[in-house]
């Protein structure tokens, strides 16, 4: 839906704004560039109390996503397991996506909680072996236990059909990223033409 577009944009944006090294003072005045329908309404009904790029972000999220957001994201958290063919790196990606989503402020050690928690018993009680402290060593320790379990899949089905190597599927770790740039412009996203307001209607 358009309101959890919201946070996917701002991060694109983010993500290119500072692969492009644009300081926060620069960015207000490109993002009247990145905005179309009702968002841009809103900014330029607001611009005068959008002082910096942190409160635009805060203002922005506030008006365009639901209150709800946060609450929805951590019930979604706690019942989020890995998929018997999910790789650990999609894994990893999409847990610490909805820690992010959950609680901004969630600790480290929370986190790590969460990725021994919900991944694959075989692959949780290798890596709790491993005692990681930190998210990072937990991928690092995951990948490697996920790598061993690949490699001897296919040493026995190479022994087993001496014709045929078959590959499970969980070896591709590879996550191909979709494209969020529109219209061939790098400061153009046209996601946000198709946000609501939450709850009420703005323009009359």
């Amino acid at each position: 839906g358009g309101k959890d577009d919201v946070t996917k944009w701002l991060e694109d944006l983010e993500h290119l704004f500072d692969t492009a090294h644009i300081p926060d003072a620069k960015k207000l005045d490109l993002i009247s560039y990145s905005l179309r329908g009702e968002a841009l309404r809103w900014y330029k009904n607001n611009k005068s109390t959008l002082t910096s790029w942190h409160v635009f972000v805060h203002e922005l999220k506030k008006a365009f996503t639901s209150s709800y957001h946060e609450e929805l994201a951590f019930k979604k958290l706690e019942s989020y397991t890995q998929g018997e063919n999910q790789s650990i790196c999609n894994f990893y990606n999409e847990v610490l996506k909805l820690c992010k989503e959950a609680d901004s402020t969630m600790s480290e050690s929370t986190k790590l909680k969460n990725l021994l928690n919900k991944t694959k018993p075989t692959i949780q009680f290798e890596v709790r072996r491993k005692k990681p402290t930190t998210t990072k060593e937990f991928l690092e320790h995951a990948k490697e236990i996920e790598e061993l379990y690949q490699l001897s899949n296919i040493s026995i089905n190479n022994n087993t059909h001496t014709n045929t190597l078959h590959i499970p599927t969980t070896s591709s770790t590879v996550i191909t990223p979709t494209p969020n740039y529109y219209n061939n412009s790098p400061f153009f996203v046209s996601k946000p033409q198709r946000w609501e307001r939450p709850d009420y209607n703005y323009y009359n």
